[in-house]
Parts: structure tokens; C-alpha cells; sequence
């Protein structure tokens, strides 16, 4: 069985990740998974979906990390100073500093991973934890590759150099993908390769319930996720005299102002801050028929920040709720007009028409979230994305392998 070594930034040792654990757990049943997290947030695990192993969970500074890559440093001085100049190369003060950080714990995982004789590894980010990833490569001689998501991308953490060093780069949309292509050199654009994370299947949805028409907002109170927006919109609808109650599960910069915003337009009775929700909580209420229709109003900011796939899109589309989403970032890959509504951004009365429709029209409501099901079902669930990644993996690395025997034949005739 494939022994893999998983870099995240802090998964599952942080709530911010937990798109990764249906992935991760399908990669757990076909291999053995072992999850390095470069920067736990927290001493407590935050989700149980995968049965890998954290051997390297500690700070950058604790204790045990240091003491690691002093011994790595002793005994492999060379191959150290290889990596260290490799990681620490780039143009921006900043991401240097950042690599430098991190490269202590790199010397801690790439030991960790000897001993467990991992046979690839693969990082999720392209910051940091692909940092980690292309020391370890460099160390212990082993193929790697890593998943590139969205402001990842933008960071341009040696962005040309990890995909020019890795047997092949993840991305996570046709958009990330073609954001990574234009800043690496053409002649490796064979290695870049779309693929979606997925999400795992509901059990059950239930769409018919007596309250209130109400709709989820789930997602971090940042300028990228429109919430202004989906408040204009919802001020609209009261103005209406249509009663939509709305969820916002989440917390963030934003939460002052938006709160603010609520209670100036009369909506504090309609309008729950809900804070952060546990991933549990909220996937069962999503399948439970807790709520009527997911809306996200995301932007695309003047910073070029923008969506990926959101998770809480394809996780409401699993358990069969209808979503309203903007035409955004790669959105649009996601949800088209036969599984749900796409309006533009910004645009506060598309969005409040169509919470209006679907408050409206319980068979439409339906049919949408039939097909969304469906359309998650085939093209973005968890099962067969992983498969498809674990298989990549293992192509490349034996094309790796037969590179390898090629050149040392070679030398040595």
C-alpha cells in the first residue's frame, strides 16, 4: 500500500480546513495517510474524518522540532544547505522570511518521514506547507506534488520553482489552474492538472418544513463574501413584505459592521449572527432541512481576491439544498442554471429576486435541489476525487522512478 505524507497548514489541528477531511479520508481507506500540520492552531483535533497519524503536530519552536533539525543538521550538513538555499531563493523578503520560518519544521517532518517510510508527499497550499513539502522532496529523495487552491496562488511562494521541482501540481479549479500557468514557465504546463476537491455525500435531506423561509449564509465575515450584499438584499425582501429569515454561521473582521448594518435597516429579527458552527452542526443541519436555500454573494475584490469552489456551496448541493451564488471566481464551474441560481455580484436586487422566486415556488426549490445533488454526486464527490488523485500520484512517481533509472544508466555508461 502507497505510504503518503500529507502537509496542511494546520489540519486537522485547526477549524479552518475541514473541507480537507473528506479527501483526506478517502486517501486514508486506499493508502497510508500521515498528516503533517505546519502550524496547528490548536491543541485540539478538529475533525476525526481521517485515521492518520500526527506525529509532527508541535509548534515551529517547540521543543521536539528543534531538537530534530539539529540532528538532521549534524548529520546531513550538505543535503541541509541544499534546501535551506533552495527555499530561501526567492525575490520577496517576505516570502523568504516565511520559508525560513518553516524550515526547521521541515527538517523535523523530513526525518519523521524516513522513519515511516513515506513514498510521496503532497502538500495542500502552495505556501508554506508546499514549502515543507519541496524541503522534504529535496532531503529524503522522494517524489512530490501539491495542491495550489486560490490566494495561494497569488502569494507566489516560488510558485515556478515548486512546479518545476514537483511531479505534477493540483488545482483545485480551471481558473486556479489557468492563474497558475501564467506565472510559471510554459514548458512546465503539463505538470498543472485541474482537479476539484470534493465533498462526501449526505445520508438524508428533507426539503419541506413549517417555520419560516429561511436562508444559510455560511462563511468567514469578509469583504470577499458580499454579506453587504445579501443584507441589502434581505432589506429588499422585508420591504416586500416577504418574510426570509437568514442565518450567517461564520465570524470575521466584518462582524462589527455588518451587525451595524443589520440593526439600521430593521432586520435584527429576521438576521442571525450565528458565529462560527461547528462542520458537524452544520452538515446536519444542511441535511436535516434546517434550511430552504444556501446563499453565498461573493465578490471579487479591487485586491483580486475572489472565490475558489466554495466548500459550503458543494456541501448545501450534497445534502440537496438549492443555492443561490454569485457569478464569481470559479463559481460558475460549480453551479450553472440546471442546479441552482447564478446572479451577478453586487447586484442586490438579482439576489433579492431570487430568494423571492424560491420562497415562492416549492417545486422549483425542489427540482433544484434534485439536481444539485446529482450534479455533486458526479462530478465533486469526495470518493472519486481522491481515487483520481491517489492514481495521479502513482503514474507520476513511477514516471519519476523510470527517469531516475534512465540517468543513472546513463552516468554510468
Amino acid at each position: 500500500m502507497t505510504r503518503l505524507g500529507i502537509v496542511t497548514s494546520g489540519f486537522p489541528y485547526t477549524p479552518k480546513e475541514t473541507f480537507l477531511a473528506p479527501e483526506l479520508h478517502e486517501l486514508s481507506s486506499a493508502a497510508d495517510v500521515f498528516v503533517y500540520p505546519v502550524t496547528p492552531k490548536t491543541g485540539r483535533i478538529h475533525s476525526t474524518a481521517t485515521n492518520a497519524a500526527l506525529p509532527v503536530h508541535m509548534p515551529l519552536a517547540s521543543a521536539h522540532v528543534i531538537a530534530e533539525a539539529a540532528r538532521e543538521f549534524v548529520e546531513r550538513p550538505a543535503r541541509v544547505a541544499r534546501a535551506f538555499r533552495a527555499v530561501v531563493a526567492g525575490p520577496s523578503w517576505k516570502v523568504r522570511v516565511k520559508n525560513a520560518a518553516v524550515f526547521a519544521k521541515a527538517l523535523a517532518v523530513a526525518r519523521d518521514m524516513r522513519r515511516r517510510r513515506i513514498q510521496h508527499v503532497h502538500a495542500y497550499w502552495a505556501s508554506t506547507p508546499a514549502t515543507v513539502a519541496y524541503a522534504v522532496a529535496m532531503l529524503n529523495d522522494i517524489p512530490w506534488s501539491f495542491t495550489a487552491h486560490r490566494w495561494d496562488i497569488y502569494e507566489n511562494n516560488l510558485l515556478a520553482d515548486k512546479v518545476r521541482h514537483a511531479v505534477f501540481v493540483r488545482a483545485i479549479s480551471e481558473r486556479a489552474r489557468a492563474t497558475v500557468l501564467e506565472r510559471v514557465d510554459p514548458a512546465y504546463a503539463h505538470k498543472v492538472t485541474a482537479l476539484h476537491l470534493g465533498v462526501a455525500r449526505a445520508s438524508t435531506f428533507a426539503f419541506e418544513s413549517a417555520r419560516p423561509f429561511t436562508v444559510l449564509c455560511a462563511a468567514n465575515l469578509e469583504p470577499v463574501k458580499g454579506h453587504s450584499t445579501l443584507i441589502r438584499a434581505l432589506r429588499l425582501l422585508a420591504e416586500r413584505g416577504i418574510d426570509v429569515r437568514c442565518v450567517l454561521a461564520g465570524d470575521g473582521s466584518l462582524r462589527g459592521g455588518l451587525e451595524d448594518a443589520v440593526r439600521a435597516g430593521g432586520l435584527s429579527h429576521r438576521v442571525t449572527f450565528a458565529g462560527a458552527v461547528p462542520h458537524k452542526t452544520l452538515l446536519h443541519d444542511l441535511a436535516s432541512g434546517a434550511y430552504d436555500v444556501a446563499v453565498l454573494a461573493s465578490i471579487e475584490t479591487k485586491a483580486g481576491l475572489h472565490e475558489g469552489i466554495p466548500a459550503f456551496l458543494m456541501e448545501a448541493m450534497a445534502a440537496g439544498v438549492p443555492c443561490i451564488a454569485t457569478r464569481t471566481g470559479s463559481i460558475a464551474e460549480l453551479i450553472d442554471d440546471r442546479c441552482g441560481v447564478l446572479v451577478e455580484q453586487r447586484d442586490a436586487q438579482a439576489l433579492a429576486d431570487a430568494i423571492e422566486r424560491l420562497a415562492h415556488d416549492g417545486a422549483t426549490r425542489r427540482a433544484l435541489g434534485r439536481a444539485a445533488c446529482a450534479r455533486v454526486a458526479r462530478d465533486f464527490a469526495a470518493e472519486t476525487l481522491a481515487c483520481r488523485l491517489l492514481a495521479q500520484m502513482q503514474v507520476q512517481d513511477s514516471a519519476a522512478m523510470r527517469r531516475e533509472i534512465a540517468e543513472l544508466t546513463s552516468a554510468r555508461s
